[in-house]
């Protein structure tokens, strides 16, 4: 009687931990597109440097990267 009292019924607990997982998982989402984009911001950048061969390298990466979102 005193865990039903401090958790509640079986369907609000369900309810929180539904609504608890929706939020988990928006927030896996955003945070995986943020730091791709950081990621593929830096590389960019080493792009730019243009180092023999790593370049060329994160070139290609950066490539692949872009074609999947399109």
């Amino acid at each position: 009687e005193q865990l039903v009292d401090i958790l509640g019924t079986k369907k609000e607990i369900a309810k929180r931990n539904f609504i608890a997982g929706v939020f988990r998982g928006i927030g896996f989402g955003l945070g995986v597109t943020i730091v791709s984009a950081i990621i593929i911001y830096f590389l960019q950048k080493l792009v730019r440097l243009n180092l023999p061969g790593i370049g060329r390298f994160i070139n290609d990466i950066v490539e692949i990267v872009e074609g999947m979102n399109r």
